[in-house]
């Protein structure tokens, strides 16, 4: 039977300033999926379920703080915000790992003042691997993250792209399919595809993903802050398990999943 870490990981910039957001990033194939259930894991959903993944990296590229929304128009819009940490190069991290440092790149304090929009750049790229176990066969993901059932397999690395939150890249290429939103904890969460100038994509060909958060407990930043702490997570939702057939009784392929992430100050 699969079993579950508790996995709630801290994210400290060594210097200055840096804020992640509570956050869904879909899948290419979006599923309608719960969690993979530990007491009758034969049952999972026919769309799939979600379970924790051995690997999940990201790459992020710029976090900061705004006093509006920075994605309330058709393009990512940063005047109102502050890039408080940004690596031209990006620095990868895997979430699944354990503590990370955010190393490589500038980190700037926000001036003091109430901040109640947070964001996220990051390459729409990401690095997963994982297994599971149904019916008495552990099903592992492949470099294309396609299932192996062979007896005594190892999980592989695999890189999964998104280009579309609709599931599907259409003709023509419309807003739905670069955008997306949801109600979470931590606030209202928008998500955009870009291009790397991060003008929401207008075909299949994006390369940056921009996630903004409209905060339900806003961030003050006072004169005596010292910086915050960000806690990613991934238990329990960052790998989707997608069978092949209605019955879900046989596992077909790995999709990512959501990871979330929330800070406090220090």
């Amino acid at each position: 039977m699969t079993t579950f870490k508790s996995q709630n990981y801290l994210l400290k910039l060594t210097t200055g300033f840096g804020v992640c957001m509570s956050a869904f990033f879909l899948t290419p194939e979006p599923v309608e999926a719960n969690v993979c259930s530990l007491e009758n894991p034969s049952s999972i959903n026919a769309n799939g379920c979600y379970k924790t993944p051995d690997r999940y990296v990201v790459k992020i590229l710029e976090m900061g703080l705004c006093t509006s929304n920075p994605l309330s128009g058709t393009d990512f819009d940063g005047s109102s915000c502050t890039a408080t940490y940004t690596n031209t190069n990006g620095i990868e991290i895997d979430v699944a790992a354990g503590a990370a440092t955010l190393s490589g790149g500038t980190s700037t304090r926000p001036a003091s003042a109430t901040y109640p929009h947070a964001y996220v750049k990051m390459a729409n790229t990401f690095g997963l691997k994982g297994s599971y176990q149904l019916n008495s066969t552990t099903y592992c993901s492949n470099s294309d993250a396609t299932a192996d059932s062979t007896s005594g397999c190892t999980a592989q690395n695999f890189t999964e792209t998104l280009t579309s939150f609709s599931g599907s890249c259409s003709n023509p290429y419309d807003a739905d399919d670069a955008k997306a939103s949801e109600t979470l904890t931590e606030g209202t969460m928008a998500a955009r595809l870009t291009n790397s100038s991060y003008v929401t994509a207008t075909a299949c060909d994006a390369t940056h993903l921009v996630g903004a958060l409209a905060l339900t407990n806003h961030v003050v930043i006072e004169d005596s802050t010292k910086g915050l702490e960000v806690k990613f997570t991934v238990s329990n939702s960052g790998m989707t398990i997608i069978p092949t057939n209605n019955t879900g009784n046989i596992v077909g392929q790995f999709g990512g999943g959501p990871f979330q992430a929330v800070f406090s100050l220090y």
